[in-house]
């Protein structure tokens, strides 16, 4: 992801999120209000892959645990260098799941000299709503918002400051692209395969819960929102976006038959192919396929007839109660 500028200093001090995913490592600089307003000043990510390989009840491998926490040591120093006083460390699904997760708190203190604190599913859920709901665009309606990592997919349903309902999907573009392993270019029968897993844990896992929730909004007007770097490089390849443009990018509004068009161009192509496509970033072009395929039956699942892009998440919830849940039982390290 391109680095980005944004906002205008206020004269609050900047503070700094470092959120260690499976896919990729983020940085968020940005000044933070007493009231908890959220004014990022700069943005950054690094692709680490720190869940490649990981098994269920298995381990992050030595090379990916080196490689985020090097990162992880290189954000801060950026984030530092930007007038970042303080600088928090969360890290998600695939540190969470991991047998040696203790091995990556170890390697990020060694290298970076910070504390991480390992999201639960639920924190991490709660936290990215707080986020995205933070952005004054998107007051006033009720929100389903997702956010579709590497590891997993974190499905919250939220109106004003109250949460209705929240879960962690064991959906992800890492995850799902190494269970399936797709020929290239892909084939009908591994887009198959992956739509009808999607299909069969949403069936399982937000049939009881959330669809009751959905069908009481009744003819009340809410938005599905999509709040990972997923769903900002569909905006981008929508928009044919070359750079990461918060300006033009925020709000891109993506309707159900544009989410089909794009799943039908990027499982149509080798990955050579998708490389080059016109806001891919190349080193995601791979797990793209599952990345699209997740918000495509997730809006036919909920019939939500667009997705609105929003470039806040886990981050922008974190860097305002990261200090306040330091000692949540929610939270190990």
């Amino acid at each position: 992801m391109a680095q980005a500028v944004s906002g205008s200093p206020s004269g609050a001090s900047p503070r700094a999120l470092i959120d260690v995913g499976t896919n990729s490592v983020k940085l968020l600089v940005a000044e933070v209000s007493p009231e908890g307003a959220v004014v990022p000043l700069w943005e950054t990510a690094r692709q680490t892959r720190l869940g490649s390989g990981l098994k269920p009840g298995g381990c992050l491998t030595v090379d990916s645990i080196r490689r985020t926490a090097e990162c992880v040591a290189v954000l801060a120093e950026e984030a530092r260098a930007r007038g970042a006083v303080e600088v928090g460390v969360v890290a998600t699904s695939a540190a969470r799941e991991a047998q040696n997760r203790a091995d990556l708190v170890r390697a990020v203190w060694d290298c970076a000299g910070l504390p991480i604190q390992v999201l639960s599913g639920e924190l991490e859920a709660l936290w990215m709503y707080q986020g995205v709901a933070s952005d004054p665009a998107l007051a006033g309606s009720p929100l389903m918002i997702v956010d579709a990592g590497g590891g997993s997919t974190e499905v919250v349903l939220g109106e004003g400051c109250a949460v209705r309902f929240h879960t962690s999907l064991g959906l992800g573009t890492v995850r799902m692209l190494e269970q399936l392993d797709p020929v290239d270019p892909s084939s009908l029968a591994d887009w198959q395969w992956a739509s009808d897993h999607v299909r069969r844990t949403l069936a399982d896992k937000l049939e009881a819960g959330l669809g009751p929730r959905l069908a009481a909004l009744g003819s009340r007007a809410w938005r599905m929102v999509g709040a990972s770097g997923t769903a900002t490089i569909l905006a981008r390849l929508m928009t044919r976006s070359g750079s990461y443009d918060r300006g033009c990018l925020e709000g891109t509004v993506l309707r159900r038959e544009d989410l089909e068009a794009l799943r039908r161009e990027l499982w149509s192509l080798p990955l050579a192919q998708r490389r080059r496509l016109a806001g891919m970033p190349p080193e995601r072009a791979d797990v793209m396929l599952m990345g699209v395929v997740i918000y495509h039956e997730l809006a036919a699942w909920c019939g939500a007839e667009s997705l609105t892009v929003s470039l806040r998440g886990l981050r922008y919830g974190a860097v305002v109660l990261l200090n306040r849940h330091g000692d949540d039982p929610a939270t190990s390290s």
